[in-house]
């Protein structure tokens, strides 16, 4: 049974690819494992190469073949549970839930956006924390192409109705940000916000504040840095989520309405012209 991952699919790779697929769309044929490479994430590769890799990881044990479609083994999942079990417990540590999640890290900041903006059209809520609001306080300039596809898609699923989003901010870095740049259209755009019926903003007085999104089976952190382009990792944890919904919730039910930063802002910045 294989052990050393990093070795047997590397990071970034077409392998790690292919079984990040498998991971959420499986079983699949080969070739519908090359169309959703290119269609999910925009990668050009041969039938020949995605033929080849599926054959490798069969041979060590990652996926299976039944009939002709390929899914992740059930023995080698189960390898990793195991190892990953008795590991922690070794360290001390507990994970009472870890048999119903799989986590992931990925590196690459947009990787968040990429993932978590399809959720849009099939949730009815999500739960959102966030340093710095794209939603609120980007410009486009600061948008890389996931990025703005994300806050367009939110965007059009609040004002559609087909999503409510609870949105916690950190209060400083937001005032702090809006200020330093005289962002009058944020201030617009969190009035706005405010009258709309599936939105709802609150605020946390802190810039420690992490930033992470809550799904019904998705749970994305990003606990290292205050601005998108400073991350240095994301992780993504699949599984039941009605625990941390609930922690979320508490959180949100005591924070506070943005109303008052709203008005301080405006006056703030009334004052500066």
């Amino acid at each position: 049974m294989p052990l050393f991952l990093a070795d047997l699919i590397p990071e970034k790779s077409l392998k790690a690819k292919i079984v990040k697929l498998l991971s959420d769309e499986g079983p699949l044929h080969a070739k519908e494992v090359k169309s959703l490479l290119h269609s999910l994430h925009r990668l050009d590769v041969s039938y020949q190469a995605v033929h080849k890799d599926l054959k490798e990881l069969k041979e060590n044990g990652v996926l299976d073949l039944k009939g002709k479609e390929y899914c992740l083994s059930l023995k080698w999942l189960s390898f990793l549970h195991s190892f990953a079990e008795v590991n922690l417990a070794r360290l001390g540590v507990k994970c009472p839930s870890a048999k119903n999640c799989v986590m992931e890290v990925f590196t690459d900041p947009d990787d968040y956006y990429k993932i978590i903006t399809p959720l849009f059209s099939t949730e009815k809520v999500m739960r959102f924390s966030s340093k710095s609001p794209a939603l609120i306080i980007a410009k486009e300039s600061d948008l890389t192409r996931p990025r703005k596809s994300y806050t367009l898609a939110l965007k059009s699923a609040i004002k559609n109705k087909q999503l409510l989003a609870k949105y916690l901010i950190s209060e400083d870095y937001t005032r702090d940000l809006i200020l330093k740049y005289h962002d009058l259209e944020a201030v617009k755009k969190l009035k706005r916000f405010m009258a709309m019926e599936n939105i709802q903003i609150r605020c946390a007085p802190t810039k420690a504040i992490i930033s992470y999104a809550v799904s019904s089976r998705d749970f994305f952190i990003n606990p290292t840095a205050i601005r998108h382009d400073e991350s240095i990792a994301m992780i993504y944890i699949r599984g039941n989520m009605a625990p941390v919904i609930k922690i979320f919730d508490a959180i949100f039910a005591e924070a506070k309405e943005v109303n008052d930063l709203v008005e301080e802002l405006e006056k703030k910045l009334r004052v500066k012209k």
